[in-house]
């Protein structure tokens, strides 16, 4: 499953509408990142018990594999062991779903991580700082041509506090 599959772009939007936005309504990748972490606990906990009630072997070693093309298979040096196991994910649809789901998750999180993502933030940032300085030149510019000049900075003391003001210097 890729970030620009159908099952891709289904399972961030799933995770951004189970994510909480913080308080100034975003949903960061670290916030994806301890979703992912609570499915992985939870999704590890319905795995070992169902296949301990389907007998499988608590102590045997296997892999689950997310396929490119959208499917999960299951590696296991004991076939038998294999079986059950294949047998368990079968029965229990929801359970591969939810670990598609888990890696998809797991995709963002190397998408983002990825050096490409890392040029294009660095590219952003300088693209941002180049507009906004190219901004204040401009208003500076628009200030210096509309007859406001620079102008001295007067501080005025008081017994507990200092003001500062910038003095005026436009001529009408």
């Amino acid at each position: 499953m890729n970030m620009q599959s159908a099952e891709g772009s289904a399972a961030i939007q799933k995770a951004l509408g189970e994510i909480t936005p913080d308080s100034n309504g975003r949903i960061t990748f670290r916030m994806v990142s301890e979703h992912r972490k609570e499915l992985e606990e939870e999704f590890t906990t319905l795995v070992k018990a169902g296949l301990m009630l389907s007998g499988a072997d608590p102590e045997v070693e296997f892999k689950l594999v997310a396929n490119s093309d959208g499917t999960m298979s299951v590696q296991c040096d004991d076939p038998e062991q294999k079986k059950i196991i294949e047998e368990f994910f079968a029965a229990n649809e929801e359970l591969e779903e939810q670990f598609m789901y888990i890696q998809a998750l797991g995709n963002m999180e190397r998408a983002q991580q990825s050096a490409t993502a890392q040029t294009h933030r660095l590219y952003n940032e300088a693209t941002k700082a180049g507009l906004q300085q190219q901004a204040m030149e401009a208003f500076f510019t628009d200030m210096m041509n509309s007859g406001i000049g620079y102008s001295s900075i007067m501080a005025e003391f008081g017994l507990e506090d200092a003001d500062y003001f910038v003095g005026a210097n436009y001529y009408v």
